[in-house]
């Protein structure tokens, strides 16, 4: 946090920007979607609240769902890298896929189901900062995919890739927009998405911006969360020193064993 300046990349930030301002929720989804957001005739959000029990715990999930037309909608911002994330991911996804069907339902009321996972690492090869997953088939006549099912989207904002805040943003490219907000980490960045385009909404997401950031409850609450998050990034990290270290000592025994020199094993162990 740089002083009392609220980064949306800090999960209770970020839900409690779209929370308490659901027309700029709404455009969000529209532009991740290619949506005209004027088609968008009903959206609400079903899980406004912020639990106490998910801001300290331990690894609390501060996620968005979201009913758009019909449609389920989970949005969830990660800061912290995550082994197997793209299987976490779809571990979310089938949570809230199976939520919507009751016993005695038949399988045709479940729900499209679409997340949105807004990430501050890399899970993609490429340089691509937007990318969506779907389920398709092969046809079978002539080799083309046709999609197996229009229930399943997964979409992937990827932060770091999108550059510099000052960058180009193309007149349809308003996702990246909405990334290099929640990167940013100055008012200096903020002015100059105001500034980027000429539509009052953006306008109004970086007004609500400063608005959170003048909120002394949330700081608190962001303060209290984003420790609790660099606890948990310690803890790993710490976790994984101690298992490098221990591989470590594992092969220098097994080399020393095999009766290899002391300076040859150190050369090795130096390299892993």
């Amino acid at each position: 946090m740089n002083g009392h300046f609220l980064n949306l990349k800090l999960d209770v930030v970020f839900k409690k920007f779209f929370v308490d301002n659901p027309n700029l929720l709404k455009r969000f989804i529209a532009d991740v979607l290619k949506l005209d957001v004027n088609i968008i005739d009903d959206i609400t959000i079903l899980n406004p609240e912020l639990v106490p029990d998910e801001i300290d715990g331990k690894f609390g999930r501060l996620d968005l769902a979201v009913s758009v037309d019909g449609k389920l909608i989970d949005i969830e911002m990660q800061v912290n890298s995550e082994d197997y994330y793209k299987e976490r991911s779809l571990y979310y996804w089938s949570k809230l896929f199976t939520s919507n069907i009751k016993k005695g339902d038949t399988y045709d009321v479940l729900k499209p189901v679409i997340s949105i996972n807004v990430i501050d690492f890399n899970i993609f090869e490429g340089d691509d900062y937007h990318t969506e997953v779907s389920a398709y088939h092969n046809n079978g006549i002539d080799s083309g995919l046709v999609e197996f099912s229009d229930k399943l989207k997964l979409h992937f904002l990827e932060l770091k890739k999108v550059g510099h805040i000052g960058g180009h943003i193309g007149i349809n490219d308003n996702t990246k927009w909405w990334m290099n907000l929640i990167n940013a980490t100055t008012k200096e960045e903020l002015g100059m998405l105001n500034e980027k385009l000429n539509d009052k909404v953006y306008g109004e997401a970086v007004d609500a911006v400063y608005r959170l950031s003048e909120d002394k409850d949330l700081v608190k609450l962001a303060e209290a969360r984003e420790y609790i998050l660099l606890e948990e990034k310690s803890k790993i990290k710490s976790a994984e020193r101690r298992g490098k270290e221990a591989a470590k000592e594992k092969a220098r025994s097994e080399m020393k064993k095999q009766g290899i020199s002391d300076d040859i094993i150190e050369k090795i162990i130096s390299a892993m």
